[in-house]
């Protein structure tokens, strides 16, 4: 009896050792789970059925704006993605990240009846700062992914969310400085203090975006990309540009004014041909892009510092999130006629 008692009283230590750690992962994983912002639910909200809905788009933008400042690896930042991973996932579209350069995007699939991908694409910034470049965009895509998620769609829809970065901070010495502590990571980036030092960031987003996808295979399944660059500013007005598929621009704007939405989508505006996420797939010959991009943040690209804004209304983002609703629905049944003839 002795004997027995002394060989098993040494595995007590480990057992519980064993325990111990199952316990603190539990309990960090609690949390974590406890840090996320909940999730908007649609019921809490009035009048809000399947169709999109702004109020749920501007939820989404208001619970990441409101982790505060974002910067890469950043206690927010590790927030933000998890927050955006668990709306995905409840929207029926299936999340994973994708690496390109010194970034990781955010990618998400709700899986049609066809592997051909028509892929959403809006920022993901972890800049520091929502001055220059917010989550409005990362909001409209959530609430698309909802909006399509209860309907068999033809194809398969992506969402992809650009990480869009500062630039990596040196003494003048050329010498990467180190936090002082902690998570203040602040002495690593570049502070981004005006609209066009923030309009090449998200070119360079786009272009980083690109190349992954190029690199992992995946561009011969995109049918079609559509870039939703929106600024956050009230009064959205979609810009036409030069350079986008001349037949999906038509599509969309024909959308709008059956929807009423000539003044989000105006056919009077000048051509321009703004910088944004679209540019790197078009560097890599992906031109089947359509780029709606809001005119907003081109008013203020001169300016020093940080633009004041009145942010997008419900009505804005939901007049906005409806007309693509159709025009996307209009497009896939375009390429349904291109792929029965083609059989």
């Amino acid at each position: 009896m002795k004997k027995t008692k002394a060989a098993a009283s040494p595995t007590l230590p480990g057992g519980r050792l064993i325990r111990l750690c199952a316990l603190v992962s539990l309990c960090a994983s609690f949390l974590a789970c406890l840090s996320i912002p909940p999730h908007p639910r649609p019921r809490d909200y009035v009048g809000v059925g399947k169709d999109f809905s702004g109020e749920l788009a501007l939820a989404h933008s208001q619970a990441l704006r409101g982790l505060g400042p974002r910067l890469p690896g950043s206690e927010s930042d590790r927030i933000a993605r998890a927050y955006l991973a668990r709306e995905f996932r409840r929207n029926g579209a299936k999340p994973r990240e994708l690496a390109g350069g010194a970034s990781t995007h955010l990618i998400a699939e709700n899986r049609g009846r066809s592997r051909d991908v028509i892929l959403l694409v809006a920022a993901y910034p972890v800049l520091g700062s929502g001055d220059w470049v917010d989550d409005t965009g990362a909001g409209v895509v959530l609430e698309l992914a909802r909006a399509f998620e209860s309907t068999s769609q033809p194809y398969t829809l992506g969402f992809a969310l650009a990480e869009t970065r500062p630039s990596r901070a040196t003494t003048e010495a050329g010498i990467i400085p180190t936090p002082s502590q902690g998570e203040d990571l602040t002495a690593l980036w570049e502070p981004v203090t005006d609209q066009r030092a923030a309009r090449r960031l998200v070119v360079e987003a786009g272009r980083e975006l690109a190349i992954a996808i190029e690199a992992a295979g995946e561009p011969d399944r995109i049918r079609a990309i559509i870039v939703l660059d929106l600024s956050g500013h009230r009064d959205l007005r979609i810009v036409r540009d030069l350079h986008s598929h001349p037949g999906f621009r038509k599509i969309f704007w024909r959308s709008a004014a059956r929807l009423g939405q000539d003044s989000i989508f105006p056919s009077d505006e000048s051509w321009d041909a703004p910088g944004s996420l679209h540019l790197g797939f078009q560097e890599r010959s992906m031109n089947r892009i359509l780029a709606l991009v809001d005119i907003a943040p081109r008013e203020d690209e001169l300016a020093v510092s940080a633009p004041t804004r009145s942010r997008p209304t419900r009505s804005d983002l939901e007049a906005f999130g409806r007309v693509v609703v159709e025009a996307l629905g209009t497009l896939m049944r375009r390429f349904e006629k291109v792929d029965a003839f083609s059989r």
